[in-house]
């Protein structure tokens, strides 16, 4: 008796198939534009973080914009309410691209980025 070759279950991942990462009860395929969006994101609010700290604020005004990151990232905040507070802490003018791309990006950032708190230290001491 031959055993039948090349038996695959129906487990197994197949070339071509979407990998889905599962995080509670969310299901979210992330898509290489979707990460490259991330990545754009977290750079972005590394940068708000760096140059808040940079001494050229306030310490009041850092601690702001840190609370600020940290609220937007833990869902506490929505894109709009973030971006127009962050504007007047900075005073700085509206961009109108920024809450699409916050819009777009934050849903993966926020599943990724699980604690805020270390997102928000790494941002002001960066790795050597």
């Amino acid at each position: 008796h031959a055993l039948p070759g090349n038996i695959i279950s129906p487990m197994q991942p197949q070339p071509g198939m979407e990998t889905n990462s599962v995080i509670g009860p969310v299901v979210m395929t992330v898509t290489p534009e979707t990460m490259e969006n991330v990545k754009k994101c977290k750079n972005f609010l590394s940068t708000l973080i760096k140059l808040a700290s940079s001494g050229k604020q306030s310490t009041e005004t850092a601690a702001n914009v840190k609370e600020l990151v940290q609220n937007l990232l833990d869902g506490k905040i929505e894109p709009e309410d973030f971006t127009s507070r962050l504007y007047r802490e900075l005073n700085s003018s509206p961009q109108p691209y920024l809450v699409p791309f916050l819009k777009r990006s934050l849903p993966a950032l926020r599943q990724l980025t699980p604690d805020s708190a270390a997102f928000i230290q790494q941002s002001q001491h960066p790795q050597p």
